[in-house]
């Protein structure tokens, strides 16, 4: 495997981590299962605005955790991939890791841009 797609995955796992820390995951998890119990309750739908804006809290959430799930999921498949390469040397094995990292780079520098120019994630007091 060329040197220089180990180098990428590395900066990318580092770059994941970071993500990773500034949405402080236990945190996020912890505010998912409280909202999803708020909203588990008939009290909270008397108050429709009141709901919404939790169900919205939730849905954040759970994105959140999805989209870091998705992440930690294609540094392991960039992981197999690398060592099924080394093991047959196919192409399409190497073809398939280029786009993956491609793919795994967008979405870091995606979110990156999104941290930088939003604040959507304030609300986990990163």
């Amino acid at each position: 495997i060329d040197i220089e797609q180990k180098q990428k995955l590395e900066e990318l796992a580092l770059k994941i981590n970071k993500a990773k820390d500034v949405f402080d995951l236990a945190q996020v998890e912890a505010k998912a299962k409280e909202l999803d119990s708020k909203l588990q309750s008939e009290d909270i739908w008397q108050d429709p605005q009141s709901a919404a804006k939790l169900s919205q809290e939730l849905t954040e959430c759970k994105n959140t955790l999805e989209k870091t799930a998705n992440w930690d999921k294609s540094i392991e498949d960039c992981n197999v991939l690398i060592e099924l390469y080394n093991e047959t040397e196919d192409e399409s094995l190497w073809e398939e890791l280029q786009n993956t990292l491609d793919n795994l780079e967008k979405e870091m520098n995606e979110w990156e841009v999104e941290m930088t120019l939003s604040g959507e994630y304030d609300t986990y007091d990163a």
